[in-house]
């Protein structure tokens, strides 16, 4: 059995992940990037499991740290009529779902927030499911997690981008983490994270951003 983070790793985890060098993740801690590293190899060991690759752009997460994507859907019926926005970041003439004030902090909301000014807001929901109904049903356009739109062929995703994320934690008490019965929980949804990795954070599949099909 794998051992248990604590919290002083998570703050090496989330320092590496924000600063994507040793050396920035260092600063931003106030020690030695040599520190910083020891530390990373500890968790990777303690874990099983790669936690992070380096490429030319600096550490990346690997699929055990993804993210959840969000990025812009829309009812075919929508698009058949509307078009898709060109940019998309100008929702100019285009409908959208958006969020009222409970969602404030979702990673949709504060994309809209910064880039949809100029759209025509024809509803604002409490509710991501509810959200993600209203733009099925052909109310306009909705930035929503990518993987409501996995098998919802009647939604078309109008970007490759994915336009905004959100960190995906597995919180759970120190002291319940080593009762067995609840590791055996925190690792189903841990080999699930990893196995859907690519569905969470948008990166699989083409945007189905066609009429043809």
């Amino acid at each position: 059995m794998h051992s248990v983070l604590e919290w002083n790793d998570l703050r090496f985890f989330l320092a590496i992940y924000r600063m994507r060098t040793l050396a920035g993740a260092g600063r931003s801690l106030g020690v030695e990037h040599t520190t910083v590293g020891r530390r990373l190899a500890a968790m990777e060991r303690a874990l099983g499991a790669t936690l992070f690759v380096r490429t030319p752009g600096g550490l990346l997460p690997t699929e055990s740290a993804a993210t959840g994507g969000w990025s812009a859907y829309a009812a075919k019926g929508y698009v058949a009529v509307r078009g898709i926005p060109v940019p998309i970041t100008d929702l100019t003439k285009h409908d959208v779902v958006a969020f009222n004030d409970s969602l404030s902090n979702a990673p949709g909301a504060q994309w809209l927030e910064a880039h949809g000014k100029t759209a025509n807001i024809v509803l604002r929901s409490g509710s991501i499911p509810a959200a993600w109904n209203a733009a099925l049903g052909g109310l306009g356009i909705v930035i929503a997690p990518c993987f409501l739109a996995e098998r919802e062929d009647a939604m078309l995703r109008l970007t490759p981008e994915v336009l905004c994320s959100r960190d995906i934690a597995l919180v759970v008490h120190p002291d319940l983490a080593r009762v067995a019965r609840v590791r055996v929980v925190i690792d189903f949804f841990v080999e699930r994270f990893k196995r859907d990795a690519g569905i969470l954070s948008g990166a699989v599949g083409e945007p189905r951003a066609s009429l043809g099909h």
